[in-house]
Order: C-alpha cells, then structure tokens, then sequence
C-alpha cells in the first residue's frame, strides 16, 4: 500500500514540475483540472475524477463556472471538492480583475509625494526603504533605523536582506530628517554617493533617495547626476494638494484582502498553509505582488511548501487559460481598442516569458481563433511577418490583432517593437488582412502601437 502511496506522490510531483518548468503550455483541460484537484483530493487518483468533470461540463471554465449541486452530481466529487472548484474562479478574478491597482512610481515626484505621505505621523528622524517589483510597484515598505544615513544604526546589509526577501528589482530609500528644509548638504552627498555604490556592488539598483521634512521632500539623485561642484538651486518641493489626494487614493493605504488571503492560504494547504499568512501580510502590500514572486522566492519570503507556493502560481495562469477557453467557444465579437487590450491583459496572465498572441477574426470581427507563439519574441524568427501571415491565411482571418507581454511587466513598447509593427502592419497590408493594432500588455495595463 505504501508503494501505491509513492507511485501517486511521484507522479503529483511529476506534473507539478511540468507546470513550474512550461507554465499550461500543452496542458489540456483535464490536465489542468487534474492539477487543482490535487490540492483538493488527498491520496487518490484524481485523473478519472477529471475526465468525468470535463466530459460532463465541456470545459475548463464550465467546471470552474458550474454550481455546487450540479459538481457534485459527478461519481467521487463531494462538497468539499465541489466548494474548492467554486472558489478558484473568484479568487483569480478578484486578484486579476478587482483587487485595487497598485501605483507605479517611476517618477521622482511620485517617490517623494509617497514618503512624504509615509512620514505623515512620525515627527522624528527616520530612515526606511521601500522595495519596488520590477513594474515599480511597492512589494513592501521597511524600517531600517531611527536615524539617517549617518546613525551608526544604519547598516546597509539591513536593507540588502529586505531586498533579497522580497526578490525586490529596485528600492527607494525614504529620509525623514529634522531640518527645516529637505535639501541635502555636503555630508549628505557623500553619504548617498557611497550608499549607491554599495548596493550596486549588491547587485542591487536604488532608484532614488528621498529626503522628507515636514510636507517638503527632495530627490537626490539628480544631485549626483549633476556633480556636487555643480551647485544646484536650493529648492525644496512641496507635496500638491492634488498628490495628498491622490495618495489618500492609493493602494498603499488599503491593506490587503484578509479574506481573500486566507481562502488562498487554505486552498493551497489548509491550516498549514495558514500559519504564514502573518509573514505575508508583513512582507506584501499586494496580492497581486505575492503571486508574482517566483516559485522558490514565495517558498523563501512566506515558509509555504513547495506544493503550496505551486498553487499560488498556478492563479493567474488558469485564469487565462479559462479566459481563452471560453473566448474560443463563444467567439466573442472585438470592436474597439478596450474590448481588445482587455482581453490580451486577460490571456496574457501569469506568463513570465515572452509570448505573441495573435486573434483571427471574421468580417464582422467575431473571433475566429487564438493562435499563441511562445519561445520567442515580437522581432525573432519565431514570429516574423511571414509566420503571422500564414496563420491569417490558414485561419481565413479577415482582420487580426495582436499583441504580446514584456516579462518585466513594463508596456511601454520597445524601439524594436516599433519596427517590428511596421514590418508586420506592411505584411498584412499586402495580402488584404485588416490590421487592427498591435498591444503591449500586462495582467492589467496595455498600450496600443
């Protein structure tokens, strides 16, 4: 009996891995299915259970979709299985769809305005980092020390373990000093120049140091941009009204969903898994920032298990597979650029490596098909305008749009993008195929070349 234990653990383990290494890529439906009900159904074969639910729903999204009573009319599928399927759909939307937007702040007003928000009710000096995704979003807020850059409490190895725990791709370091005006003087310079050079001997980019007195707050970067023997004009920027409303606005000030936590924390493990929602809530200002952590950093910055960090990722992905499933089966009409961007945004999710979608659609731009090319990027061989052309043409497309998602998360197009477009605008062009736009996307923004 044991060694049937074993073949089963394995073979979970086996499919796992396929997933960590290839994302759903040549996963069927059943296959997916059989995937989520590992975390639902203990110590059984649940390969027969997901044929049954696939054969009986039709889809992926139909099981996901269906009701309790109507899963549960399915031989082996309980209500306890039945209650996990109903949430997986909810959970992922909610993330995907609902859960409030995080700033980005690629900006240093945008930097300053935050810290000084942050500062708001502390009246003493302080010095605290904040850890950026590689969208520039806040993944955490740190307090290094009561101090500034000169305290003998300030030691850099502090934020550089913060860093790393997040997996963080930039910080910025906040400064709230005593001084009647936040400008930087000599000591301060010098000071900044070699905390700069030691987080990049760490591997690490500090996008900016704000410095925060009072409403006014002040960038130093661009001081060591310009030199110090350029001697800057002495002024310091005062937070707008418009920024405090922005900020009073922002996703900083609304924790994470608690409930919403713990159904993913349950789901993935049950009360095991629940025991690191305190690391997580301390460690993550988003849901949105945990699921996209890679899998053996999630296991690291929150002591989930390998299985249960596998979950987590596992989210975003079914949530675009669901989207293309179903997207393929009501062919959907496309008729303006957000119908468009919306849904790239939506198939697009989870993907962590660099893939072109391309939508076929007929003369009344109905959705024909979804044909996705992975393993390159919009100006490799893989997708060429010859490529694209042929699947038009073999898919008796009329018009097509597509569209493809940058693994930093960042959608402003590339130079090579551009180019790319044009090449491919021209190619269509030539055999009569509308072109109606070319998207770079995220799980939630777009831009239009």
């Amino acid at each position: 009996m044991a060694g049937a234990k074993n073949v089963r653990a394995g073979h979970r383990g086996r499919v796992r891995d396929r997933f960590l290494r290839d994302g759903l890529d040549g996963f069927l439906p059943h296959e997916v299915l059989e995937l989520l009900l590992f975390y639902a159904v203990a110590q059984k074969d649940t390969k027969t259970m997901a044929h049954n639910l696939i054969n009986k729903m039709g889809s992926l999204h139909g099981v996901l979709s269906a009701e309790r009573e109507e899963l549960m009319s399915v031989e082996g599928i309980g209500d306890h299985t039945a209650a996990f399927l109903g949430k997986i759909l909810p959970m992922a939307r909610y993330v995907m769809e609902e859960e409030p937007f995080p700033t980005a702040y690629h900006s240093p007003a945008l930097m300053g305005e935050y810290f000084v928000s942050y500062y708001k009710e502390r009246q003493t000096p302080s010095l605290d980092v904040a850890l950026l995704n590689n969208r520039f979003e806040i993944i955490r807020t740190v307090h290094l020390c009561d101090g500034t850059l000169s305290s003998p409490k300030f030691r850099i190895r502090d934020a550089v373990e913060a860093a790393y725990a997040c997996n963080a791709a930039s910080l910025i370091l906040g400064c709230r000093t005593e001084k009647a005006i936040a400008f930087p003087d000599s000591e301060d310079f010098f000071l900044f120049r070699d905390v700069l050079r030691a987080f990049k001997d760490e591997g690490l980019h500090l996008a900016e140091l704000v410095l925060v007195s009072g409403k006014q707050y002040n960038t130093l970067m661009k001081y060591l941009e310009n030199g110090l023997q350029k001697k800057a004009v002495r002024v310091s920027l005062v937070a707008s009204a418009q920024g405090e409303k922005r900020r009073r606005e922002e996703r900083f000030s609304a924790p994470m969903s608690q409930e919403i936590l713990e159904e993913l924390l349950l789901s993935a493990g049950g009360k095991r898994a629940l025991s690191a929602k305190p690391r997580i809530t301390e460690r993550f200002t988003t849901l949105g920032s945990l699921l996209s952590m890679p899998h053996g950093t999630l296991m690291e910055t929150t002591g989930l298990s390998s299985a249960e960090a596998v979950f987590f990722k596992l989210l975003s992905p079914v949530y675009a597979y669901t989207r293309l499933e179903e997207a393929k089966r009501s062919h959907p009409v496309f008729g303006n650029e957000e119908t468009l961007g919306a849904f790239f945004c939506g198939i697009h999710a989870g993907r962590t490596e660099e893939t072109v979608s391309l939508l076929l659609l007929d003369e009344k731009r109905k959705l024909l098909d979804v044909r996705l090319f992975t393993g390159g990027t919009v100006n490799t061989v893989m997708v060429v305008p010859r490529i694209l052309a042929e699947a038009a043409l073999q898919g008796r497309a009329h018009a097509v749009a597509m569209a493809h998602n940058h693994p930093s998360g960042n959608v402003t197009p590339s130079d090579a993008d551009v180019q790319t477009t044009d090449l491919i605008k021209n190619a269509f062009a030539q055999i009569g195929i509308a072109f109606l736009g070319h998207f770079v996307v995220n799980e939630r923004e777009y831009k239009l070349l």
